[in-house]
């Protein structure tokens, strides 16, 4: 049983003494790996049907700095259309800026609250107002 469903997978390999031993160890490994949280459908079963169900698709690696540039982009684009004031925008810039410089080159899903505590340190609030921070 994995995620509540019963599965069964062929290992295609023919049923010798030496076989079955090696298919009972990959079980016993299987299921240890499961109680620890650590088994991965698509490593041991890479032509299976069930990776769908199991496995999530791999996410695209999208830098910090590609979503504030995106931000910025789209904060331009609500000034262009009115929606925006000039002073905002000019806020938003000069945050972009100051993230940009620490943070650009650093993948989502790597981002730390220590990163960020880091960042508070270096920056200090010489350059930049609490409310900013």
């Amino acid at each position: 049983m994995y995620n509540g469903v019963e599965c069964k997978e062929t290992l295609h390999i023919p049923p010798t003494k030496e076989n079955l031993r090696r298919a009972e160890f990959k079980r016993n490994q299987i299921l240890v790996e499961i109680d620890s949280g650590k088994f991965n459908y698509a490593e041991h079963f890479p032509n299976s049907s069930r990776i769908k169900l199991f496995c999530k698709p791999l996410q695209q690696k999208i830098t910090i700095g590609e979503l504030l540039n995106k931000q910025l982009s789209d904060y331009t684009l609500m000034y262009e259309k009115g929606n925006l004031s000039i002073s905002t925008l000019t806020g938003y810039k000069k945050i972009t800026n100051h993230l940009l410089k620490y943070f650009s080159n650093i993948y989502i899903q790597d981002l730390s609250a220590t990163d960020v505590k880091e960042w508070l340190l270096q920056l200090g609030l010489s350059d930049i107002t609490a409310k900013t921070v």
